[in-house]
């Protein structure tokens, strides 16, 4: 068994306030979590890191009016790293061990994020695998929420089988944010279910649309608005949206399959503020008038798969991250920066070590 020097202290880039990153993300030093050791606890030593959406609004405060801000915060779930340390409890890894996955999100936002130089890992609580071999770190730490969303859509609210290649062989997919970090995914995982997909982006990601994801068809939404590039009614059986708002729940009563499904990652809401009671209790009614007397099925996801559905996938080949942007870890900042402009393309990873 390998052994490991593990110090007291560590560097982390986290916030002690709300707001954007280049306002309150800074370097910190910060405790090494301590691990229990009668638990099922690992503490992993992070070689990468990826950020989501939800470091972003935990950074932002929409939970604000919920939950109290641990000081300093440090934002990031998913991870890929080596096993330094273990609990008396843990039999599925050992210390040397390579595993990558994501933290559980917090309501009360208490997780010590993985843009930090260590992070403690429940292997019961948490999500994490050993990591495959044919993927680098920066690969694998990409895998984490963005893929479990997406396989979220297909497999738990489709109800396709995990393995089920070509179950949408003959379907019409749209996918709108096609290359953000859970967009890149769905187009993929689309793909492995032979379905043809149509992707929305802007002209400046149109490439990576195409050529990297491979969807059969890009339309660049900067070009002309996108109700005037659609010239067939109910042309799509699935529209998946990531980006948010009605305004395409509006425009697919035209362009969408009476009998198909419209599923949103993000809900009838584009842009979260701190989040209040009156603005919970507007979009569930939203939600629910929209199941109510529409034909056309609206999906809203609120879950992810289990990450096992996505360690299958990786492991053999059927799907691999989509990583486009990759920060050293002393320009954390940076990256959590470009996170704010929603201009992001793929996901974007801190290289930590």
């Amino acid at each position: 068994m390998s052994e490991f020097k593990i110090p007291e202290t560590q560097s982390a880039y986290g916030f002690k306030k709300y707001g954007l990153a280049k306002d309150v993300i800074e370097k910190l030093t910060v405790p090494v979590p301590k691990l229990e050791p009668n638990s099922d606890q690992i503490l992993v030593k992070i070689h990468a890191a990826c950020y989501n959406k939800a470091d972003m609004h935990k950074m932002h405060g929409v939970l604000k009016n919920f939950t109290k801000l641990p000081i300093p915060s440090i934002p990031g779930a998913d991870f890929s790293g080596v096993v330094v340390a273990k609990g008396s409890l843990v039999t599925k890894f050992g210390v040397g061990d390579e595993v990558y996955g994501t933290l559980k999100l917090e309501m009360n936002l208490s997780t010590m994020g993985t843009s930090a130089e260590y992070t403690l890992v429940s292997t019961k609580k948490d999500y994490v695998e050993l990591k495959p071999s044919l993927l680098s770190h920066e690969e694998a730490a990409a895998t984490g929420i963005a893929s479990m969303t997406a396989a979220s859509v297909f497999v738990t609210h489709l109800n396709l089988p995990k393995e089920g290649k070509n179950a949408l062989q003959g379907k019409k997919l749209l996918v709108v944010g096609a290359s953000g970090g859970v967009g890149s995914y769905v187009v993929l995982v689309a793909k492995y279910y032979g379905a043809e997909v149509t992707g929305v982006c802007s002209a400046k990601n149109v490439k990576f649309v195409k050529e990297t994801l491979k969807a059969d068809n890009v339309i660049d939404y900067t070009s002309s608005p996108l109700e005037n590039q659609f010239s067939t009614a109910s042309e799509f059986d699935l529209i998946v949206d990531c980006v948010g708002g009605d305004d395409l729940w509006h425009l697919a009563q035209k362009i969408l399959n009476p009998k198909g499904s419209y599923l949103t990652v993000v809900g009838p809401m584009k842009e979260l503020g701190a989040i209040t009671i009156p603005a919970i209790f507007g979009m569930v009614g939203s939600v629910f008038y929209k199941k109510l007397f529409y034909t056309r099925k609206y999906i809203l996801i609120q879950d992810i798969a289990t990450f096992g559905i996505v360690h299958e996938w990786v492991s053999s080949g059927a799907s691999k991250p989509p990583v486009v942007e990759v920060f050293e870890f002393d320009d954390s900042k940076k990256a959590l920066e470009l996170m704010d402009t929603n201009r992001a393309v793929g996901k974007v990873v801190v290289k930590v070590c």
